[in-house]
């Protein structure tokens, strides 16, 4: 996207697709991971700053519209809080941590309270968001997928029966969108996300791994044994894996600058946040926010669920919360990018530790050394990187 077309800044763009939605002459698309714009057609309307979240999100405004709930610092407003997972093992089984956004989809579907659902499928490398028709499409949708993904330029085709799940960034340019245009929409189920990937990353995993992209028959981000890790099948019948532990070490090299001031870990405008739970295996955290989210929780049947306390997700999401909830202010001040209602932080030694830290691994020359480093030595960085950062 050419700088300021439409009063958009490519800088802090990540992909999320509200602007492609709202441009009232077609002027964006996606190219090549990329949106673009036709320099031609757009008439400089603004539409696109309006919704863009990468350039500024107030969620206190738009949380005292939709909300009327308490708030907690940490995960922001909600009702209750659950653990819960699928109560059915073959879908727990093919997800990454309990099956309850997977289950909650085939019930509602079931149930006919939604009819589709806009979700992320993946088919070899190659990702895209997609709305999914069938309980098979949905199926076909489960495990995380750590990459950038354009998801919200499907917002034209969603109404009152569409399920809509995403991350933050997602959620965060859809209730911006909401405000100029009053489009009705199913639960919105928000995922957690510490932060998101270029699609790169995912090219530079396999190039690690040695499998050329020829060969790749299925990438799992969480792939194995809970909490699983970067598992690739080949279409020869090999397995080549990285734990999720050990490869962290990919976080700094192939961050967007906009997920660098993200603030918002737990899909704070979401009628229901969901993440891991990584004190207990098998569970899923559960945020249940809106009035509508309660309603839709309430009609689960297909679930286990046990309540617990806010306190419990600070706890499971420790490290995460420092990265965003007081990190993500200081990248804030140093970067110059106001992205959301900035907090007076006492910053401490950690902090800017930290930040010294994950953006010395960001510079080119650190980052080309890092990339070039055997898998093995790499592995083994990351398991003290999350510590350090």
């Amino acid at each position: 996207m050419k700088n300021n077309v439409g009063g958009l800044e490519k800088k802090f763009c990540n992909m999320c697709g509200t602007c492609i939605s709202i441009c009232p002459v077609g002027a964006l698309s996606v190219k090549d991971n990329r949106i673009v714009a036709d320099e031609e057609k757009c008439i400089e309307c603004g539409m696109c700053k309006k919704v863009c979240q990468g350039i500024f999100i107030d969620r206190n405004k738009i949380e005292e519209k939709i909300f009327l709930d308490k708030k907690d610092d940490k995960i922001g407003v909600f009702r209750s809080v659950f653990l819960a997972k699928s109560n059915n093992k073959d879908i727990r089984s093919k997800t990454s941590s309990g099956g309850f956004i997977t289950s909650l989809l085939l019930e509602l579907m079931d149930k006919k309270v939604i009819n589709k659902a806009v979700v992320v499928e993946m088919n070899g490398s190659k990702i895209w968001a997609k709305i999914a028709k069938t309980k098979k499409e949905i199926k076909e949708c489960a495990q995380s997928k750590y990459s950038i993904v354009t998801l919200n330029h499907l917002l034209k085709e969603v109404d009152e029966k569409t399920a809509i799940v995403g991350l933050p960034c997602h959620i965060d340019g859809l209730r911006k969108y909401q405000s100029l245009k009053k489009i009705k929409t199913g639960p919105v189920i928000g995922l957690f996300c510490g932060f998101n990937l270029e699609f790169e990353a995912t090219k530079y995993l396999v190039s690690k791994l040695g499998v050329k992209e020829k060969d790749i028959k299925s990438i799992e981000y969480r792939g194995g044994e809970w909490p699983g890790g970067f598992l690739v099948k080949t279409k020869q019948g090999e397995e080549k894996f990285i734990p999720k532990e050990g490869y962290n070490f990919i976080f700094p090299l192939f961050i967007p600058d906009r997920c660098l001031t993200c603030t918002n870990l737990t899909s704070e405008l979401a009628d229901i946040s969901v993440g891991d739970y990584w004190l207990e295996k098998g569970w899923s955290s559960v945020i249940v926010r809106s009035k509508k989210g309660e309603e839709i929780f309430n009609l689960l049947k297909n679930i286990d669920k046990k309540k617990i306390s806010e306190k419990e997700i600070h706890k499971s999401h420790e490290h995460l919360f420092r990265y965003k909830k007081r990190g993500a202010y200081l990248r804030m001040k140093m970067m110059n990018a106001k992205t959301s209602p900035y907090k007076e932080i006492k910053f401490n030694l950690r902090d800017y530790i930290s930040y010294i830290i994950f953006m010395t691994i960001r510079s080119p020359l650190v980052s080309f050394i890092v990339k070039k480093m055997p898998l093995r030595l790499l592995i083994f960085a990351s398991r003290f990187a999350k510590k350090a950062i």
